[in-house]
């Protein structure tokens, strides 16, 4: 039954639509009533109203019938007027009650007593199967970094106690907050009076003061973290880890705990540094990283494209840029509805006559495009290769304006980099992109999840060719001579323990056997003698002296 009508006295109380009376849960001392489903009208004109409470005191006067567990009264059948399926009589337009989506939960239970839903929308999803449930973005892409989820602490119940003093420290703190309020209006008045008498006293107008004070730059850099926030980030770490969730310390209590703490003051360059990557990987987490789920997906989608359609309207306004735009959700599960965008009227004349098509025409071809697009033919490992080599290369031959170059990936950093001042940026932070010689080869990767990430990357355009600055360029040839002299000396090491283990003659045994063959003039690696030296020893001098015969005869 729906909308059922009790009127013994002057008091009429009508259940809401889809209410049944069920035996033993209408409580008249109004202790379960949800007074949203039940709606009392009252003639307070009508004599009999004061036998109303007279009714719901005594209700076996009136022909019902009392519980004596729960104090509640239930209406005789023939008490009850005639219903039909509209809930009021004589119309036949409401649905059966019986039917799965509506909810036949009874009235306690709609007061918030019950876990159960109460709602057809509720009650329509209680039907469908876990494999219907729609799929978030981060689910259908696994491999994207993907933000965690918000755990929220679980609602406590509180006592009696608890409750009143909750209540008293709300109403002491909204009495604090009256008293700011009115100070901080005082002050905007003695404010005022004081900007009026500096006006007059400088002979410049109100607004012209009025600007001076609240001018503030509008253009906001993005800051780079820095040393307390890398400390915070670290103190978060160590203390936030061990505390349950709703009870995580903040921002400004940690950084209260930095300041006492004097080990983590002393903290050396390189875990600082370690510490700013992170703040920045995680910064970038939130910003790019894909949404948990689909609700906090469509609410993202819902604030960026009104964002988007308001900067576009004001771009034009402000410069007379002319340009168009559409946006449409990744699949047909995702929460948000398709739109586009123009800057000037123009834009739309350009599509009507241009692209032989309206705007609304293109936005729906996108839009059936987007959700067909994963019901297509799965791409394969030796299609998604040939994609990705040539979007690199075609990528550097573009920003090179050179189409003969080609991509070399075994000598990437000097042939390509330090030749042509340009490098590869935003490839996938996966450990199978990174080598000390450059990018992997896309024909050298045999995972077919790795190329799709790769391949997503370099179709919406995040990896993708930059010129490089000159500090970029001076920096990365003192990183090539650092990597030069490391690859040189890891060789060397490697050729070493590779000759000892194959019990090769070493360096020490090769110069020994050089000196002896030197020595004795044999072996390969003799050095060969002169002639001169062959030849048996011969004067110092070649002048010749001449003896005298008397000194020969003294001799003899």
């Amino acid at each position: 039954m729906n909308n059922q009508s009790f009127s013994p006295t002057g008091l009429n109380v009508s259940l809401g639509q889809g209410l049944e009376p069920v035996p033993g849960e209408f409580d008249f001392d109004l202790s379960t009533v949800d007074f949203n489903a039940v709606d009392f009208n009252i003639d307070l004109s009508d004599p009999m109203l004061d036998n109303a409470f007279d009714f719901m005191d005594n209700p076996s006067k009136y022909g019902l019938e009392t519980g004596a567990s729960n104090k509640s009264a239930v209406p005789a059948v023939p008490f009850l007027p005639p219903v039909h399926d509209s809930g009021s009589p004589g119309s036949s337009n409401m649905p059966d009650p019986s039917s799965p989506l509506i909810s036949s939960t009874k009235v306690s239970e709609r007061d918030g007593h019950s876990d159960e839903g109460s709602s057809a929308v509720s009650a329509g999803r209680g039907f469908l199967s876990s494999s219907f449930q729609p799929a978030s973005h981060a689910e259908r892409n696994p491999l994207l970094p993907t933000q965690a989820v918000r755990a929220r602490p679980s609602k406590r119940q509180l006592d009696p106690v608890q409750a009143r003093t909750m209540n008293e420290a709300k109403a002491a703190k909204q009495a604090l907050a009256l008293l700011v309020k009115k100070d901080v209006i005082r002050l905007l008045e003695d404010q005022e009076e004081r900007v009026a008498s500096l006006a007059d006293k400088h002979s410049v107008t109100i607004d012209y003061i009025k600007r001076l004070i609240t001018t503030t730059s509008g253009l906001k850099r993005k800051r780079a973290p820095g040393r307390m926030q890398a400390l915070v980030h670290i103190k978060a770490q160590e203390v936030n880890a061990s505390l349950p969730v709703g009870s995580k310390l903040k921002a400004p209590a940690l950084r209260k705990l930095v300041d006492l703490d004097d080990e983590l003051l002393e903290i050396s360059d390189e875990k600082l540094e370690q510490a700013k990557r992170e703040v920045d990987e995680k910064r970038l987490l939130s910003t790019r990283g894909a949404r948990p789920n689909v609700a906090s997906a469509g609410k993202d989608y819902s604030s960026t494209s009104q964002l988007i359609q308001k900067e576009f309207d004001s771009l034009h306004l402000r410069t007379g840029a002319v340009g168009f735009g559409f946006l449409a959700p990744a699949s047909g599960d995702d929460r948000g509805r398709p739109i586009w965008f123009v800057a000037g009227n123009n834009s739309v004349d350009f599509v009507r006559r241009q692209l032989n098509t309206t705007m609304w025409d293109l936005l729906g071809q996108l839009e059936l495009w987007a959700s067909t697009k994963n019901s297509q033919k799965p791409s394969t490992v030796p299609d998604l290769q040939s994609q990705c080599s040539s979007i690199i290369a075609s990528g550097l031959r573009y920003i090179l304006n050179n189409k003969t170059v080609k991509m070399n990936y075994s000598n990437y950093h000097q042939a390509i980099v330090e030749k042509f001042h340009v490098r590869l940026i935003g490839l996938p932070n996966l450990a199978t992109f990174k080598d000390v010689n450059g990018p992997i080869k896309p024909f050298d990767i045999k995972d077919l999840p790795t190329l799709e990430a790769l391949h997503a990357v370099l179709e919406s355009g995040t990896c993708l060719w930059a010129r490089m600055s000159q500090d970029d360029i001076a920096e990365h040839s003192e990183w090539m001579k650092t990597q030069w002299r490391t690859v040189t000396a890891k060789t060397r090491t490697a050729l070493k323990t590779y000759l000892e283990s194959v019990g090769a003659p070493t360096a020490q045994a090769h110069r020994e056997k050089r000196q002896h063959n030197e020595a004795n003039g044999t072996g390969a690696l003799a050095t060969k003698k002169s002639v001169s030296k062959r030849l048996p020893p011969q004067p110092r001098s070649r002048e010749f002296i001449e003896d005298s015969d008397e000194e020969l005869d003294e001799d003899e």
